[in-house]
């Protein structure tokens, strides 16, 4: 048989898959076992005591049975009775026991492994933003978290209760009827046939799962932020009909694996009663034929005690049989996740070999950038431009002509193909981000403003600022005024994104935030352009402020905001067509002074 013939590929795969659950196996359990080590060891041993009262319970009904039967002092059904109330109390206490010290492992574990993926998720590098969806975001992390606990519960769960009380049920069963314990015993191997082929449905359709449930959260989220967009257009049917989409083939999905997991029921079903009814036509047969006088007075004990473990052996069996179809899902979830923390490289990796860099002046030089999102995406070809403390550089140009780019690799938010940029001389690829972007205030178009009060938001340009140092810089970026017109002033609550202030009042807290950072250089990309005229004068007049002394860049389509510019470069298709001041360019008369000419025509 050649090495590609179809069985070998088959075996091989099969392999390949089981070895890849073992190792998610084991790699939970490194990463999560050794903390609650302890603790699980405590529940494993109130679990060992549950199980053991439930073959003591099972093999208390030969003296329940037999004590009736055939005992003549009250004494004797006295100390049988009080001694099975014994026995399920100390199982009751033990599986309390065991059942709130893995909750509350449990859900330390979540938390950790909660905390882990999103220390994680502020790691990576803003390309894996840009090219995954929010929803995909938290599918990976959210079901992962929960798949994580389950995993190790399920584990511990199946081999210290379930599989230790089949072993003292089994232990019973054996010793009044080692015979037919064999025979019965043999249901096992059976079941592991007919569930073997329901495995891999169950992989095929949670990963599919995962997939649907990643678009939902995406249109969710879509749904929600472009509110307005879908009212404005009447979209709301085409929003309903693609989540109604999603949502159905969920469903089918979710209907898939329910039924794939409950068709081990019947088979355990049918089994366990063919195993029963075995049984009872052996044991009739056995009495009708043999009997009992002279043989074992106590054999209608040992029956009862017998049935009763397989009874009750019966339930952690099947639990045993749906082990596998239950994981199969776990295991998918965990490695959905494990692809988040393994496949995306921190952005520290990147730095790794880096040294803060020294600001002194705030004097930035790019030298020669080229750059691209994507292979077949060139942005920046050859972009040189700089500035020195006290300056104001102006970007202007179309939109898409690589200007907001220029700014997110001046923050170290991307590398460049090629080229280098400098702050006071030294490269910024080869220092610490946090040190490249610690020498830098930014305010964008956008002002994200965070769930919280205004204290907080503007808080955030300097952690652990005093409140002093916050409303000094409220002050400065004219925001004080309109703050404390709020009932509760600076802890006044500001919805998320900022949902309660209005837009002018949402980029004054940002500068804000700029003016407490106090940083060297400073990018303004369009901060006023989509202000009403009022708001904007209010907020130039702070913008001045802020930038004063400092090394300035803005991007600005409004021509008017870098007049003032001590040079201006002009930004076309990624490349610097023109460069020079206000004056130079209108006098070079080419694209600059065509766009002003535009903008302030008649």
């Amino acid at each position: 048989m050649s090495d590609n013939s179809p069985t070998e590929k088959t075996g091989f795969l099969r392999n390949f898959r089981n070895s890849e659950q073992y190792a998610i196996v084991a790699r939970v359990f490194a990463d999560n076992f050794a903390k609650y080590r302890n603790r699980y060891f405590f529940a494993i041993f109130l679990m060992t005591i549950a199980s053991a009262a439930t073959g003591g319970s099972a093999w208390m009904m030969r003296e329940v049975i037999n004590s009736i039967l055939q005992a003549k002092e009250f004494d004797k059904i006295l100390y049988v009775g009080l001694a099975v109330i014994a026995i399920f109390m100390i199982k009751g206490f033990a599986t309390y026991g065991h059942t709130v010290t893995l909750a509350l492992v449990g859900n330390s574990l979540a938390a950790s492994v909660q905390k882990r993926v999103f220390n994680h998720l502020l790691s990576l590098k803003v390309e894996y933003f840009d090219k995954t969806t929010l929803g995909e975001i938290f599918t990976r992390a959210n079901m992962g978290v929960n798949a994580t606990r389950a995993v190790i519960e399920v584990l511990i769960t199946t081999a210290a209760r379930d599989v230790l009380t089949l072993f003292f049920l089994a232990l019973v069963m054996f010793i009044q009827e080692p015979v037919i314990s064999l025979a019965v015993l043999a249901i096992g191997p059976l079941s592991i046939l007919f569930i073997r082929s329901i495995l891999r449905k169950t992989r095929l359709h949670a990963k599919q799962q995962l997939r649907d449930l990643a678009i939902s959260s995406s249109l969710l989220k879509e749904t929600i932020s472009g509110i307005m967009m879908i009212k404005t257009y009447s979209l709301e049917k085409e929003m309903s009909g693609r989540m109604h989409n999603v949502v159905e083939d969920l469903r089918f999905r979710n209907d898939r694996i329910a039924k794939l997991a409950a068709r081990t029921s019947p088979i355990m079903e049918t089994l366990g009663g063919i195993a029963i009814g075995l049984l009872v036509i052996y044991s009739g047969w056995w009495i009708i034929n043999i009997g009992t006088d002279g043989v074992d007075p106590d054999y209608p004990g040992k029956l009862m005690s017998f049935l009763t473990a397989f009874l009750l052996a019966y339930a952690p069996a099947k639990k045993l049989a749906k082990l596998r179809v239950s994981l199969e899902k776990l295991f998918v979830d965990v490695r959905y996740m494990y692809d988040l923390l393994d496949d995306q490289e921190p952005e520290a990796v990147r730095f790794k070999n880096g040294k803060p860099i020294k600001t002194t002046k705030g004097n930035v030089e790019i030298q020669d950038i080229e750059f691209s999102y994507g292979p077949e995406l060139p942005v920046l070809r050859k972009i040189s431009l700089g500035g020195v403390a006290g300056e104001k550089i102006g970007l202007v140009g179309p939109s898409g002509s690589g200007k907001s780019t220029i700014f997110k690799l001046l923050m170290a938010l991307y590398q460049p193909r090629s080229g280098k940029i400098l702050i006071d001389g030294q490269n910024i690829f080869d220092a610490t981000p946090d040190s490249v972007r610690g020498a830098i205030s930014y305010v964008g178009q956008e002002a994200h403003i965070f769930t919280g009060s205004v204290l907080e938001n503007i808080g955030f340009g300097k952690l652990g600022a005093s409140k002093e140092e916050i409303i000094k810089a409220a002050k400065l970026a004219n925001a004080h005024d309109f703050i404390t017109e709020f009932d509760e002033g600076y802890d006044t609550f500001v919805g998320e994104s900022g949902a309660q202030l209005s837009g002018g009042q949402r980029q004054r807290i940002a500068i804000a935030r700029a003016f407490l950072k106090d940083a060297p250089i400073v990018l303004l990309d369009e901060a006023t352009s989509s202000l009403d005229t009022q708001s904007e004068q209010a907020i130039q007049a702070a913008l001045d402020e802020l930038v004063a002394g400092k090394t300035t860049f803005i991007i600005a389509h409004r021509l008017s905001t870098v007049q003032k510019c001590d040079r201006i470069y002009v930004v076309s298709g990624g490349t610097i067509v023109e460069q020079g001041s206000h004056a130079k360019l209108i006098k070079d008369d080419k694209i600059y002074a065509q766009l002003f000419r535009l903008q302030f025509a008649g």
